[in-house]
Order: structure tokens, then sequence, then C-alpha cells
């Protein structure tokens, strides 16, 4: 950093001996420099020429031209320029009082790792200014100097000269290199496709070939995956955390991503997992069973076990089960249901193998039908209540953004609406058994999740093709925001119309799109509300939506519950 011209005292200084005395001349401070921060990034035209100059640049304003409203004009020894409409209302002036050789020279530091000469320049000649006015003597708040920009003429020390030239060539190499990085790493997804290229998974991908492995691995093992289960979970804990998970598929013999596997099918992030995770489909049997049980032998498994061995040798065949469950009722896929209740392939199910139920207590959705026609009527209630039903998911069910919604956290906000509104009361379910109704009316497959294209697919049509257009076009949400946002870090609604412009625009319903981003309903978008949507990973989901449909039992039309 260049040497600063020693500061005169404030003893020494003509200005007199009081600290408290204000001179005749004094001017406001807050328009006194010329100095003004950007809160935020911001657009400067310069010749038709559009450059960015970061947050929290100091940027100094032409002080010998005229300024309008709304437009600002910029120090012609800096370069020059314009900044337009909002983005020259968000400019805060610099108090002098702030303007230390220290302060200006922090500024350049920070000007001088980043990636704009513009700001970079304008750094220089406000720490040249600053250099100059204190070498002469003018020391806030003695003597209020005259405004900044009358120093600009003042030609920069050959030291500075050289440093501002050798920061210009770094920050040069680095956007290039940063441009470079981006052609190699960013390029449109459907350039890669095209050429063949191969994507690099994420890590529910990586889990989700994982769980593929998984289930190839265990039903050729042991036949089925709760065989599997309760090889792993021969406690009978019915739930497994991380460490001995980990063991216990080592144990059994597989030797797939055990590591992504776990992220994947903990993906309530609760620690632990249990039988529904690793087979949904035969959890809702088994949960169709166990409600046989509670409603015709008032839940004694034993009792129930008792009835169906017909012949008292303590073993319960195939026919038998076929034979006994049938006289009680039970309209459930008996040969589906006697092979997982068979841990051990016998042949033949033993009271041992059945008293798992006793302390297994799936959740509620298990045990219901869904309630389609209720779900109707909550989701017309929603549009009453919402702009739209992109923005109640955004706003009251997905505030976090993880684009999918477990089934605890769904009964704790249908609850609450029904608790606080009497009139929502009326229609939002409160029992869990409607609860569980309206839940399976989206989750078909009883995952204990669902997504956005579950509660409601216009939303999720509008919202991925935005992201996916935006991702194609731009490379990211967020680069695709700042591309349409003026500059000002604040996107409103016909901002983000201009995406639908040309062949190639966003074919999406951006009305929709807007509405459901717009959390807080303020009209305008920051970048917070679309970053979410960077990690939406949608490859994943559209692989998972089809995993999860192939879950069912293809083999016996009555496998639903």
């Amino acid at each position: 950093m260049p040497r600063r011209t020693p500061t005169p005292s404030r003893e020494s200084h003509p200005s007199g001996a009081e600290g408290d005395q204000q001179p005749p001349h004094s001017a406001p401070q807050t328009s006194c420099s010329g100095v003004v921060e950007a809160p935020t990034s911001i657009d400067v035209y310069i010749n038709d020429v559009v450059e960015k100059v970061p947050r929290c640049s100091w940027i100094l304003l032409d002080q010998q031209g005229s300024q309008v409203a709304n437009e600002k004009m910029l120090c012609v020894a800096a370069g020059g320029g314009k900044i337009f409409l909002e983005a020259a209302s968000l400019l805060r002036y610099v108090p002098e009082e702030r303007l230390t050789a220290r302060a200006v020279e922090a500024n350049f530091k920070r000007a001088a790792k980043g990636t704009s000469l513009l700001a970079l320049r304008h750094a220089a000649l406000i720490m040249s200014c600053v250099y100059e006015r204190d070498a002469q003597g003018l020391q806030y708040p003695k003597i209020l100097p005259q405004p900044l920009g009358v120093f600009t003429s003042c030609p920069f020390s050959d030291e500075l000269i050289a440093l501002v030239r050798r920061t210009e060539g770094i920050i040069v190499s680095r956007v290039q290199a940063a441009q470079a990085h981006a052609r190699a790493t960013s390029r449109p997804r459907q350039l890669a496709v095209q050429r063949g290229e191969t994507l690099p998974k994420s890590m529910l991908q990586k889990g989700f070939q994982a769980n593929q492995e998984f289930q190839v691995f265990a039903r050729r093992r042991f036949g089925n995956l709760i065989r599997a289960w309760f090889a792993m979970d021969a406690e009978e804990n019915l739930r497994l955390g991380y460490q001995h998970f980990v063991r216990r598929c080592d144990h059994i013999g597989f030797r797939g991503n055990i590591s992504a596997l776990w992220q994947y099918l903990d993906s309530d992030r609760t620690g632990s997992v249990t039988i529904l995770e690793i087979d949904p489909a035969a959890s809702r049997v088994l949960a169709n069973f166990k409600l046989l049980i509670e409603r015709r032998f008032d839940g004694s498994v034993e009792d129930a076990f008792q009835f169906m061995d017909d012949t008292k040798s303590n073993r319960v065949t195939k026919d038998e089960c076929r034979n006994k469950l049938k006289q009680v009722g039970y309209n459930g896929p008996v040969n589906v249901l006697f092979d997982l209740l068979d841990r051990r392939g016998y042949g033949f199910v033993t009271l041992d193998d059945v008293t798992f139920l006793n302390t297994w207590h799936p959740p509620a959705f298990l045990f219901h039908a869904p309630k389609v026609k209720h779900w109707k009527r909550i989701k017309e209630e929603l549009r009453e209540l919402h702009p739209s039903l992109l923005h109640m998911w955004r706003k009251v069910f997905d505030r976090d953004g993880v684009m999918r919604l477990s089934w605890d956290k769904f009964v704790q906000i249908f609850q609450s609406i029904g608790s606080a509104d009497a009139t929502a009361s009326q229609v939002f379910p409160q029992a869990l058994s409607d609860i569980a109704g309206v839940w399976r009316a989206m989750d078909a497959e009883c995952c204990g999740w669902i997504l956005l294209r579950d509660f409601d697919l216009e939303s999720f049509e509008a919202l991925s093709v935005f992201k996916r257009w935006a991702e194609g076009t731009h490379g990211s949400l967020v680069k695709a925001f700042h591309a349409l946002d003026g500059g000002n870090g604040r996107l409103s609604r016909g901002e983000l119309k201009k995406a639908a412009r040309g062949e190639s625009g966003c074919r999406a319903d951006l009305d929709l799109v807007f509405e459901g981003l717009d959390v807080e309903e303020s009209s305008l978008l920051v970048e917070n509300d679309v970053r979410f949507l960077d990690r939406w990973d949608l490859d994943w989901e559209d692989l998972e939506v089809e995993a999860r449909k192939s879950r069912r039992f293809q083999n016996d039309p009555d496998t639903t519950c």
C-alpha cells in the first residue's frame, strides 16, 4: 500500500483549540464528500456498456456536473458512467468521518480481491483524494473540506499508479480464469445430454443407486426386504441408528455405498431408519394385517396366531394362513403377507416370527385409505387463503426449501391451521384418521413424505420448467436472477417475465412462479427467494418417482391398503 502523507495534528491546525466549535462554512456531511456505498451489486452504464459493481463498493459521484433524481453520474476521472432508476435510489452516502486513510485503504483491498475493474478504479481514486486531502491538513471535523471530487485533478503518485496497474492485471486474470472455469463446469444441461456427457451425481442420486443395489442384493439373498431387515435387526428393536446400520450391512454382506444409502433412507433426518424406509409397500401389507388383529383379536398377536394354527403344531403353513384369514374377512395379499411373516424362509410361520407386531407402531397413514375428495375440498380452501397453491407450499409447508414434506410435519401443520382458525377447522381435518386419509391422497405409495408434484401438479410443472430453463440458459437460478434483476438485487414481476422473451425463452407460467416465490408478498423477489431452487435435484426426483411406483407388488392386485 502506498505510504500516506502524515496528517497534521489537531493542535497545530489553524481552526482553533476547542474541538466542539463548528466552522461557519460547514456543510451537511451526507453529501459533502460525494462518496456513496452500494448496498448490493449495481449496474453502471458506460457508453452503452454495462459493468457490474459488487456490493459494499465505494463509488465517487461527479460533483462538478448536475445530478438528477433517480440517476447518478459517476466521476469522470474514474471512467464516468451512470446509475439509473431503482439502483440509484439504493446508494448511501458515506459520512465524512468514515473517510479516513485506514478506511479507504481497506476499501481498496476489498476491491482488489474482487473482479470489478470499475470498483478498483473508484477505490484507487477515493484513496488518492483522501491522501491529498489529509496532506493539505483538511481534517474532519475541524474544517470540512470541499467536495472530495475537487481533488480528482491531483495526479496519482507513481507508487499508486504502479499498484493499480498490477492489481488490474490480477483482476483481469482472475476474471478470465473464472470464465474458463464456468465454461468447463457450468455448461447447460441440454448440451451435456446432447454430447452424451455424464453429469456429476448428487448425494441423493448416489443414494438412490445404492438403494437399488441394496434391494437387488437383499431379494437375491433373503427373498424379500423384510427378511433382510430382521437379519440386520436381530434384536427386533425395529429401528437402526447409523453405526448399527453400517455394521449390520457389512454383516449381511452388502458392499455397496452404505453412507449414501443411509442418507437416502434417513430422508427425514431422524438419525434412524425403520421398516417403513426399507420397504414401504411391505409395511402397508403388515400394517393392514396388524389392523385386522386390532379389530378381530383385540390387538392380541398371540390369539391371532393360535387362530391360524389350525393343527396346533405351533407352526402355520401358507394354506392354513390363507384359509383362516379368509374366514375373518382379510382382503389383503395373503401370499405376500405369508412370505413377509416367514422371516427365515422355512415355509412356515412360528409365534416368534409375528411377536414383533406387538411393539411395532407404524404411522397412522398406513392404516387408512386415501380420501381424495376431501383433499380436493381442502385445496380449494387453500386457494382462497393464498395467492396460489405454490405460495402455500413455500410459505406454510416447505419454508426450509427442501422440496419435500414429511408425515409428522404435515400433521403438525394441519392441526395448527385448524386450531388457529375456527373457519378453517371446518375444512381442515383435526382427527388423525382424517389427516391420514388426506395424506394418503398424496402419498399413494406410503413413503412417509411427499413432493411438490404430489401436493399440486400445476405448481410443480411451472416451477420445474422455470428451473430447467434457468439452468439451461444461465447455469443456475441465482445467475438467472441477477441476469433479470436490473442490477439492484430485487426482481419485480415484470422483470421476471423478461425470461419469456425470444424463441428460447421460458415457457413456464411465470405469474404462478412469481406468486409462489414471493413468500412475503412484497411484490419483489430477492436472491434468497430463489437460491433454494439450485439445491432442488429434479433428476433424482424423477428417478425416485419412477422407483416408488415400481415398489408396489405388481403380481398381486390386492396390495393396496
